[in-house]
């Protein structure tokens, strides 16, 4: 289940999890609610893709028809995998009623329930809902594991990260004179890139950084402001497909989001052995380590421009071995975090 195949780290983990299992010998069907977008290029031939919007079920007929809907989709017994919090809540509300299939549901994003007078309610829903016999729950982190069992009492939560093809990435050869850094993403609030170009603004004007992401509007707009405010060392592109190509080219990384559950991106960037320098999320504070990188608050400009000066300095003094960075990233292949998921049901 994928909303869209637009880019994101989200919808790209889903079409790398789609291949893996196609790749074991299963048979693989993916629903979308959005056919379009540049990574349905790179899903395998032999996956089938069907258009299904999974609907907002708030009645017990919407709820037959939603169930008649989707059993024509989904043979029984299968196990669906949900990339997203509604397309979840709505098929886990109803296996609880016909226990057709077994679900897994993958946290990119925490559960959070906002203060009302029936959260408790909502609280509830979601301990059932996550807490169902055929319902097991993928943690990107182990902080986010911890948290959904303290804060909503899920007791089949199991730990297993995002994961990469290890052979399509190629070891870069840092630059020592005159280090590049780079920066993927949507150009979202969360992603930081607002806090990215005040922290540029208080770097050396030899410190140079690109950003590449998707977002034209929010693009442009941090375009005319770094033009008015006379940044010149930092330069906001469109997306880019091809991440290892792309990350070869450079020296370091640069993630400044103010949330993130994992950070596809950063073992991208180790199994190129780029050194990184993250923001205190849950996803960095358990990938980078003192060999890979270095780790600054989130949402605070001056810490992030202190980072990247340090980081850039450290880089032209050859403080940090490619090869060292990238044997951190073999724990994220392919082959042994499927093995994982293959797991989780006996």
């Amino acid at each position: 289940m994928i909303w869209n195949f637009f880019v994101g780290g989200a919808q790209k983990y889903a079409v790398f999890l789609a291949n893996a299992y196609s790749e074991k010998g299963y048979t693989v069907t993916v629903l979308t609610s959005n056919i379009d977008g540049p990574f349905k290029d790179l899903l395998l031939p032999n996956i089938e893709v069907k258009v299904f919007r999974v609907p907002v079920v708030k009645s017990l007929k919407r709820l037959v028809s939603f169930s008649k809907a989707l059993n024509k989709l989904i043979e029984p017994g299968s196990l669906i995998i949900c990339n997203g919090p509604n397309n979840f809540r709505q098929i886990a509300r109803l296996n609880l009623f016909f226990r057709r299939w077994k679900i897994l549901q993958v946290l990119h994003n925490d559960n959070n329930i906002q203060k009302s007078t029936f959260s408790f309610l909502k609280t509830f829903e979601v301990r059932v809902l996550f807490n169902q016999k055929h319902v097991r729950v993928i943690a990107l982190t182990h902080k986010q594991k911890i948290d959904h069992e303290n804060r909503l009492g899920l007791r089949n939560v199991s730990v297993i990260p995002n994961f990469i093809e290890l052979k399509d990435f190629t070891l870069t050869t840092l630059s020592k004179k005159n280090p590049i850094g780079v920066s993927l993403g949507r150009y979202a609030p969360e992603k930081g890139y607002d806090v990215l170009l005040s922290a540029m603004k208080q770097v050396s004007k030899g410190i140079r950084l690109d950003v590449y992401g998707a977002g034209e509007k929010e693009r442009l707009r941090l375009v005319k402001e770094a033009e008015q405010e006379n940044v010149s060392n930092i330069r906001f592109n469109g997306p880019v497909l091809n991440v290892p190509e792309t990350l070869y080219k450079y020296d370091f990384y640069v993630l400044p989001s103010q949330s993130e559950s994992f950070g596809l991106v950063l073992i991208e960037a180790n199994a190129c052995g780029l050194p990184i320098i993250a923001t205190d999320c849950d996803g960095p504070m358990e990938i980078v380590d003192n060999e890979s990188g270095l780790i600054v608050p989130k949402n605070n400009a001056t810490d992030l421009a202190k980072g990247i000066t340090q980081l850039h300095k450290l880089v032209q003094e050859g403080y940090y071995d490619p090869k060292v960075i990238r044997q951190k990233s073999l724990k994220y292949g392919t082959e042994n975090v499927i093995e994982l998921y293959l797991g989780v049901f006996d």
